[in-house]
């Protein structure tokens, strides 16, 4: 029975634009016979196992990823959801993960949601029998299962809810000046401390005091104290101001996808800030497999070699003659020893033989989980990016053009006939617009002075090319002096 758990939530900011993005990432995962437990877990505790590297998270049979995205709480415009759909599709990563997005046959049709079935790109089948050793098998890497006894569980589909909003940025209080002066009596009335000070000041007994009165640094004084007003900005604000552009949006969802996939956003160049975040874990954790670029190819390069080593490591079991040490190894590796070592004893074939193929098949699925962690512990890999930005349309655009026109050129280009070294076209005629030189054909007295000319000059003669001989004949006298001896009867 498939279960729905929470991946994370996360609030991302763009501060230059003043807009946050809001995700919930929530995945879909169908345990197989082997690990109905996992239904009575909790979210938690069902990430932490799934990211432990125990069970094989593999790609389910209808697998896809949900992008629900909301603009100021209504359903993103359809225009921009389509650019925003082909930028995603030609995003680099999907062949960094060796996986193929796609559209489904079906419609979605909720407004502002997308939907991609993912699967397993095809590669090129010449490529990898050049670079796969001579005693590894040749099954694709995305069609290697793991060991009966390894927990299995499939992956459905991801769901990714995105909110965007705008957010109005804080402002400084500003204090509102007041306009009123006290009375001409209040600020003409001294207070003691000052006349004292008056008096027995020379310069300012020189002025009157009625014209002190007066002075702006005495209305200063006396000014009263009031409490700033604060101006606050209006709730709503036009559309016009609060556009936001296309650029824009490709980051904010760059740094979703991005966080999804590897729990965290470390992009340098990213202007997408994580507010908050609940994600403890990213799908390159919990489905390295199939999030991680790397991971499949070096388990499958150690999944060729696994069947050797579990012979060798089921023989030891049954040696009488172990040492202390390798028995604690040997007990760690298989967990039904004891049960062997009891059935070696009675010798009873009917027993000894279960005994052996379980033996086996843990010591088979306790490599395929010692592998699995061991590849855990190495870094992710740098991610490319999840979003394809203009430049890199308009590169696949130009290239496009280029090809075609290549192969226009090609087409137009005048073909000749190499066929025991005669030229077809003698005549100098037009062909496809193009003028051709006059072609010379060359006898068996032709060959043997051009020889004559070689061995002596040192020079190597091109037959093949009518473009260098021509230049050959225009540029090297002594060449044109032999070619007009060799055409006299």
């Amino acid at each position: 029975m498939s279960r729905s758990v929470e991946l994370g939530r996360a609030v991302l900011a763009v501060p230059t634009i003043n807009h946050e993005l809001w995700l919930t990432t929530l995945i879909t995962i169908l345990p197989e016979q082997n690990a109905t437990y996992l239904a009575q877990l909790t979210p938690v505790k069902c990430l932490e196992f799934l990211s432990s590297g125990v069970p094989w998270v593999h790609r389910g049979n209808d697998m896809h990823m949900d992008l629900r995205i909301n603009l100021y709480n209504e359903a993103l415009p359809c225009a921009q959801l389509q650019d925003l759909t082909n930028a995603v599709l030609r995003a680099p990563i999907w062949n960094q993960l060796m996986l193929r997005p796609s559209f489904p046959a079906r419609d979605i049709a909720d407004p502002g949601t997308v939907r991609l079935d993912i699967g397993h790109a095809v590669t090129d089948g010449r490529e990898t029998e050049q670079k796969r050793h001579r005693l590894f098998s040749n099954v694709p890497a995305s069609d290697v299962r793991p060991p009966d006894r390894v927990v299995s569980v499939a992956l459905q589909s991801i769901h990714l809810s995105m909110d965007i909003l705008e957010t109005i940025p804080l402002r400084r209080p500003i204090p509102r000046r007041s306009n009123s002066y006290p009375s001409r009596q209040e600020a003409a009335k001294p207070e003691v401390g000052d006349t004292a000070t008056t008096l027995f000041d020379p310069e300012s007994t020189e002025d009157s005091p009625h014209c002190d009165a007066l002075k702006p640094t005495v209305l200063a004084l006396n000014r009263k104290r009031k409490r700033p007003v604060i101006h606050t900005p209006p709730n709503h604000l036009p559309l016009s101001d609060r556009a936001l552009s296309q650029t824009d949006l490709r980051t904010m969802v760059e740094s979703a996808l991005r966080l999804t996939i590897r729990g965290t956003v470390n992009k340098p160049h990213n202007s997408c800030k994580i507010k908050a975040s609940t994600f403890r874990s990213g799908l390159a954790d919990i489905a390295p497999a199939l999030w991680r670029g790397g991971f499949l190819d070096a388990l499958y390069q150690r999944a060729q070699l696994m069947p050797t080593i579990t012979q060798s490591l089921f023989q030891t079991v049954f040696v009488k003659s172990m040492s202390i040490s390798l028995k604690c190894k040997m007990e760690s590796i298989s967990d039904v020893m004891r049960m062997n070592q009891q059935a070696k004893d009675r010798e009873q074939e009917y027993e000894i033989q279960p005994c052996v193929t379980r033996t086996k098949s843990s010591i088979a699925a306790q490599l395929w989980n010692h592998s699995q962690k061991i590849l855990l512990q190495d870094p992710v890999p740098p991610t490319q990016a999840c979003v394809a930005s203009d430049l890199e349309q308009l590169d696949s655009d130009s290239d496009d053009m280029l090809a075609e026109e290549h192969d226009e050129w090609f087409e137009n280009m005048p073909k000749f006939n190499d066929g025991d070294n005669v030229l077809s076209n003698s005549s100098g005629t037009i062909d496809d617009g193009c003028t051709l030189p006059p072609t010379m054909s060359t006898t068996n007295s032709d060959k043997h002075s051009v020889q004559t000319y070689q061995q002596s000059s040192g020079k190597p003669i091109l037959g093949t090319d009518p473009l260098e001989f021509d230049e050959e004949l225009l540029f090297d006298s002594s060449l044109q002096r032999v070619v007009s001896t060799s055409d006299t009867p």
